[in-house]
C-alpha cells in the first residue's frame, strides 16, 4: 500500500543501510563520521570514537547498539598510515551471516604541521580500507582491517555466494580489489 509501518531516528549522515537475512537487524552506516573531540584543534582525541554503524532491532523497532570503527595507529609508511574510517559504504553481510565489510577511506586526522609537526603526504593523509564487523558481538575486528595501498576510494563490496572472496571496488582506480574473506 505504501504506507509507513513505522519509523526510528538513527542520527545524521545515514546513507546506507543493509539488513541481515533474518530481517531481525538493519546496519546503518554513517556516511560522515561524526566530528571527534578536539578535531578543530592540535589535540583531537580519538578513544572510543571513529566511524559508525547504527544497529537497528526491527522486532522492537529500537537502536540496538553503535557499532565504533576505530582509529587505527598503524605506522605512517609508504604502505600504511594510521587514520580513522570515514565516507563509509553499505555494509555487505558475509553469506553464512558472521560478519560484515564496510568500504570507506581512512582520514589520518592526526598527522600534520599543526598536529604532529610531519607534512601530509599523498600517502599519509588518506588510505582507502575495507573494515571487517563481526555480527555476533557487534565488535569491529580491527585487526582484519584492509588497507588498499596505492588505490582510490573503496565505494562498494560484495561477496560470492560461498563468502570465500570479497570483491571490494576502488573506485578511483577502475580496479576491484579481490580479497581472501577468511584470512583477511
Amino acid at each position: 500500500t505504501g504506507a509507513v509501518l513505522s519509523d526510528l531516528s538513527v542520527g545524521r549522515d545515514v546513507r546506507h543501510l543493509s539488513v541481515n537475512s533474518a530481517g531481525n537487524r538493519v546496519f546503518v552506516s554513517r556516511f560522515i563520521t561524526p566530528l571527534l573531540p578536539g578535531e578543530s584543534t592540535a589535540a583531537v582525541n580519538t578513544t572510543g570514537k571513529g566511524g559508525e554503524i547504527v544497529v537497528v532491532d526491527t522486532a522492537a523497532n529500537s537502536l540496538l547498539q553503535t557499532i565504533i570503527l576505530q582509529h587505527s595507529e598503524a605506522p605512517d609508511t609508504s604502505i600504511s598510515g594510521r587514520g580513522i574510517p570515514n565516507y563509509l559504504g553499505a555494509p555487505v553481510i558475509t553469506p553464512d551471516g558472521l560478519s560484515a565489510w564496510i568500504p570507506s577511506k581512512q582520514d589520518n586526522i592526526k598527522r600534520g604541521m599543526l598536529r604532529d609537526g610531519q607534512p601530509l603526504t599523498h600517502d599519509t593523509a588518506v588510505r582507502p580500507i575495507a573494515s571487517r564487523v563481526n555480527l555476533v558481538t557487534l565488535t569491529e575486528d580491527h585487526v582484519a582491517r584492509i588497507d588498499f595501498n596505492d588505490a582510490g576510494t573503496p565505494t562498494a563490496a560484495c561477496h560470492d555466494p560461498s563468502g570465500i572472496y570479497t570483491f571490494v571496488a576502488l573506485e578511483g582506480s577502475r580496479a576491484v580489489a579481490v580479497v581472501d574473506t577468511w584470512n583477511h
